[in-house]
């Protein structure tokens, strides 16, 4: 059953109730396609790598959908002590997601978490 559509993010919420066992599952839904493409040609072009020079670093986009998967994994985009989590499970589990063939495992200074 069709629950919401947030036009901003793309994520369409869906419901699934099963009235024998009582089970509710509420599944997100999101079209990744555009945000991938463009994550491949900054990747594929180095455009994101001098950033790190000036102390800035665009180093991956996170959709919705993915940082409810990374939430269920204990893992919160907006909490700096999970930041060597973060980048840890983008590098092995997420590399389609960043914009650099450069890996990010150290400290970090500033987090920048925008949009695409």
């Amino acid at each position: 059953m069709f629950l919401s559509y947030d036009p901003t993010t793309g994520v369409r919420n869906d419901m699934d109730y099963d009235p024998e066992t009582g089970r509710l599952d509420i599944h997100y839904k999101q079209d990744i396609e555009p945000l991938l493409e463009r994550t491949k040609m900054l990747r594929d072009n180095g455009l994101m790598d001098p950033g790190i020079k000036a102390g800035f670093w665009h180093y991956c986009s996170i959709p919705t959908t993915v940082q409810l998967e990374l939430l269920n994994k204990g893992i919160d985009i907006f909490k700096a002590n999970d930041f060597p989590r973060l980048c840890a499970e983008i590098n092995t589990h997420y590399p389609w997601l960043k914009v650099t063939e450069k890996n990010h495992g150290g400290k970090v200074k500033e987090i920048y978490l925008g949009k695409g």
